[in-house]
């Protein structure tokens, strides 16, 4: 039985993104950045980088995510390492 979330999405294949005809397939990096910048997590640079591992310890590619799943996880990329957390955080 297939998840109602998922019942459009094909059975053990990976998910592709349809690309214009005459245009060439964007870099994941690029996917990500993009996705994350509609969803109001406009991330660059160093930040993009700690995003991209972060998904990357999740799911093989971020489209395999949900918006909040992608988002709740990458609220780690605005952790900065120099910084003291609380420890309720």
């Amino acid at each position: 039985r297939k998840d109602r979330n998922h019942k459009d999405l094909p059975d053990g294949r990976s998910f592709l993104f349809p690309v214009a005809e005459g245009s060439r397939a964007m870099d994941p990096r690029r996917e990500l950045a993009k996705r994350l910048a509609r969803l109001g997590m406009p991330f660059e640079g160093e930040r993009l980088d700690h995003a991209e591992r972060i998904v990357q310890a999740h799911a093989p590619h971020h489209a395999s995510l949900t918006d909040l799943v992608l988002m709740t996880i990458c609220v780690e990329a605005y952790r900065k390492s120099d910084i003291d957390l609380p420890a309720w955080i």
